[in-house]
C-alpha cells in the first residue's frame, strides 16, 4: 500500500495539530527562503485573511505554500486566490476547502520568525507584487511599441 505524505499532513492538520515542514523552492523569497522550517497550524477558512501564507491543495492535487491575494465568494462558496511573493502572476483560485493550514512562523538557522499578519503587511506585499507585475507588462508594451515604430520607419 502506497502512503501519500500530503494526505498524512492534511489528516494531522484536520485533527487540530500543528506540523513543521521544510520549504522547498524560491517562490516565497525573500519572505521565506528555501530550506526554512515552517510551522503550519490548522486554520478555519473564514479566518483566512489577505496576506496570510497558507498551505493549500491545487486543482491538480499538488500542495503549495503561497500568500493569499484575494478571497472570492461564488454561489455561497469561498474561493481563495494566492500569489507567491517571487512570482509574476497569481495562482488559479481554489475552493476554501482546499486550504489545509496557515503558516504562522518559520525558522532559518536557530531563529524562529513570526509571519506578520494584517493590513500593513498585506499592502506591502501587494504593492511590491503588483508593481513588479505591471512594470513588466508596461516594459513589454513599450518595447513592442518602439520596435514597431523602428520597423515602420525603416520601410
Amino acid at each position: 500500500m502506497k502512503v501519500d505524505p500530503h494526505k498524512i499532513i492534511e489528516d494531522i492538520l484536520n485533527d487540530g495539530y500543528c506540523i513543521t515542514k521544510i520549504a522547498y523552492g524560491d517562490s516565497m523569497m525573500p519572505t521565506i527562503p528555501s530550506g526554512a522550517v515552517l510551522n503550519i497550524c490548522p486554520v478555519v477558512t473564514k479566518q483566512i485573511r489577505r496576506g496570510d501564507i497558507v498551505l493549500f491543495k491545487t486543482i491538480s492535487g499538488k500542495t503549495l505554500i503561497h500568500r493569499v491575494s484575494r478571497k472570492l465568494k461564488r454561489k455561497n462558496d469561498l474561493f481563495i486566490q494566492t500569489w507567491a511573493d517571487n512570482s509574476l502572476g497569481p495562482d488559479l483560485p481554489v475552493s476554501g476547502h482546499n486550504v489545509i493550514g496557515l503558516v504562522i512562523s518559520f525558522k532559518v538557522g536557530n531563529k524562529w520568525e513570526q509571519i506578520k499578519r494584517g493590513l500593513p503587511c498585506y499592502l506591502y506585499h501587494f504593492i511590491k507584487r503588483y508593481g513588479l507585475y505591471y512594470s513588466k507588462r508596461l516594459y513589454h508594451k513599450a518595447l513592442q511599441f518602439f520596435t514597431d515604430s523602428i520597423l515602420c520607419n525603416l520601410n
